[in-house]
């Protein structure tokens, strides 16, 4: 049960941006309501040793080879401790103060605390995209991923948006802004992170898995509905 003292685990992956992601969690501890209730779960590649002379509060590395960021922040799920699970980036910037209240409270009214929330991420995206959103641990013990694995970074979020509305369980809550700081909006330089993946045959190749596996798109979407109406048969009983 999500209550007001409900841990939030932010989840993700990090490759050469030490000193922004140090920005990032150290914003976000800033300005949120309960820091002593927030924890970082960080993938790292194994070469990555210029994240640790810096001191990141509430947070822990994880070190392993490099994989998708769908694979590597699900490594990182594996390791949290939270009922509130965010899939996050190191390009991302809170900007709303009480971030963690504001998504407690949402959940807290959603009916069973089961669904997808998420905010304005600041950019064309919003509001049709989840970009970096929050979902409750049983949503992905359910899916048994915080990200599809079956994507390599670009649509996962996509696909879990869209199985989300499909399910009735997306909400999006315009005054929570955690901003996207991406260089297609111009407010961050490309750097090797972003070129890595940026490619148009790695987007073509996402676009024609995202479009070809609508029999496993709806699989999950039969999973999330069957597990709402399981919910909904047990309160009655109840």
């Amino acid at each position: 049960m999500i209550s007001s003292d409900s841990i939030i685990s932010v989840c993700l992956p990090s490759y050469g941006r030490s000193i922004q992601l140090k920005q990032m969690v150290a914003e976000a501890l800033k300005i949120c309501a309960r820091p002593h209730l927030i924890e970082f779960i960080v993938y790292l590649n194994l070469e990555s040793k210029e994240y640790e002379p810096l001191n990141f509060p509430n947070t822990t590395f994880l070190y392993g080879p490099k994989l998708s960021i769908s694979s590597m922040t699900n490594k990182a799920l594996a390791a949290s401790s939270g009922e509130i699970l965010m899939y996050a980036a190191d390009d991302i910037v809170f900007r709303t103060n009480g971030w963690d209240d504001i998504v407690r409270n949402r959940f807290k009214n959603l009916k069973y605390n089961f669904g997808l929330v998420y905010g304005d991420d600041l950019s064309p995206n919003s509001p049709h995209i989840a970009t970096h959103g929050f979902v409750s641990k049983d949503l992905s013990l359910l899916l048994g991923w915080l990200l599809p694995p079956f994507f390599r970074d670009q649509f996962a979020d996509t696909y879990l948006t869209r199985i989300a509305r499909m399910s009735g369980i997306l909400n999006y809550v315009p005054e929570l802004q955690i901003e996207h700081m991406h260089p297609n909006w111009e407010k961050k330089n490309l750097d090797q992170s972003y070129s890595n993946r940026s490619s148009k045959l790695n987007f073509y190749k996402n676009w024609v898995r995202y479009h070809f596996i609508f029999p496993v798109l709806m699989r999950d979407v039969y999973r999330l509905r069957k597990s709402l109406r399981f919910m909904e048969a047990s309160s009655v009983v109840e």
